[in-house]
Parts: C-alpha cells; structure tokens; sequence
C-alpha cells in the first residue's frame, strides 16, 4: 500500500511525474479560504480594561449558511512587531482581525504541470491558474464589510487602519488538487477514502482531497480524513 502525503502542491507533482492513470482532474479545482487581514488599536475605552498581563485570546464569528465567511479578532503572534505600535500603546491594547471567506470550487483554478521542466526534487514544475468568480468577488465585497464593521466597533480607526487582502495562497490552506469524489467521473482524482481511483492500493491523504468550500484552518479536517484512509487500508469500519 502507497500512501501519498505531500501536500496540495506536492501530491499532484509526484502522480504527475508517475505513470498512474490519474485522469483529467488531477491538479484542478484548487482553492483556498480567501483571507483579510487587519490591525487594529483598540478603542480608549476598551482599553482601560485590559492589564499588562491579559491573556492570549481568540474570538470567532463563525461561517453560517448565510454568511460564508469566519471572522476571528485575536493577537496574532507572527503579526506582533513593536515598531508597529503608536507610542504609549502596549501589545495587549492591539487585536488582528482577520476574516476567512469560502470560494467557488471550479475546474479551471488548477495546476498545469510542465513535465519537461523539473523542480529540484525532479518532479514535474507547476504553474497555476487562479482567480475569483462574480460570487466570489461579491462574497469577498460583503465579507470586507463586515470586517471594516468589526474594526471601527472595537478599534480607534484614527490611529490608522490598513486592511489588505492576502496573495493567492496566502491563507497557507490550499486545498483541493487532488479532489475527492463519490464516483470515478473525471471531476476527482481519490474516492471518499482517498484511494486512487482504478487502483486498490494507493491513497492520498493530504489537504489536497479537500473539495468542498469552507472558511476556516483545515487541519482537524485533514487529520480526520486521513483516520479515515488508515481505516480504509486497515480495513476496519465503513468501507473495509
């Protein structure tokens, strides 16, 4: 039994350098949670609340059918940089705020694997496609909203606000290249236990078969489809 687990861009790489028959999905429908991303200092009066040593602290608004987007207000420690901070404001009187917004899962946000130019590991290089839908960008739009609303409730917004949008993959959750499905039709690479399909014996089990929009970190996703796969070859409950 081979078990593949490198990563969204790493496992298409490697079936692509392989004789396998993958089919045509193999590298399409990648996608991420689009992140927004902001800084604030917090308002006069929020602040006399807080002591010098206020606990680390995540609060979240989560996705709902009706909002497709997650917001969280915390102290991100790879954001913290003194320089950054007005004089007489403490770290603990900042908050990022950051809000995670699903996309559209599509075909054409995929990989194109050039054989014939090799990365270091000898793999096939890899190019991407990416871009927004009309959905996607009115999502994002009502998304970047509501996060300009939490920001000016809780943050002194004359102290500067510079909200951006991160890079294609900057959310480090890409997802979806090697697509999971619930049958062999050209639109997944892996079965719902992310076996390989026309092959007994191979798998993956990586962020890559996560094909579903969401708006959050995937990782306790991820870890339970990958229990599921090592149940699947171990050969115990559903599908053993």
């Amino acid at each position: 039994t081979i078990v593949i687990s490198g990563g969204t861009v790493g496992s298409p790489k490697v079936l692509a350098a392989s004789k396998l028959d993958t089919g045509p999905a193999l590298g399409a429908y990648i996608h991420e949670h689009v992140c927004i991303g902001s800084r604030v200092t917090l308002n006069q009066d929020i602040r006399r609340l807080i002591r010098d040593d206020e606990p680390v602290y995540s609060i979240w608004v989560p996705f709902s059918q009706g909002r497709p987007w997650q917001n969280q207000l915390c102290r991100f420690t790879l954001s913290s940089d003194g320089t950054r901070l007005a004089p007489g404001i403490r770290e603990v009187d900042t908050s990022d705020i950051f809000t995670f917004v699903a996309m559209d899962v599509v075909a054409q946000n995929r990989f194109i694997f050039d054989r014939e130019r090799l990365d270091p590991y000898g793999l096939p290089h890899a190019d991407a496609v990416f871009g927004f839908s009309r959905d996607d960008r009115e999502r994002i739009g009502a998304a970047m909203a509501e996060h300009f609303l939490i920001a000016s409730e809780v943050g002194d917004m004359q102290a500067g606000w510079n909200p951006s949008i991160y890079p294609a993959g900057g959310s480090t959750h890409f997802m979806g290249s090697c697509r999971m499905g619930e049958k062999d039709d050209g639109q997944s690479v892996v079965d719902s236990h992310g076996r390989l399909w026309r092959y007994e014996n191979i798998f993956v089990a990586d962020n890559s078969v996560l094909g579903t929009p969401n708006a959050g970190n995937p990782t306790f996703t991820t870890v339970a489809q990958a229990l599921r796969t090592a149940d699947r070859i171990l050969g115990r409950g559903a599908g053993g």
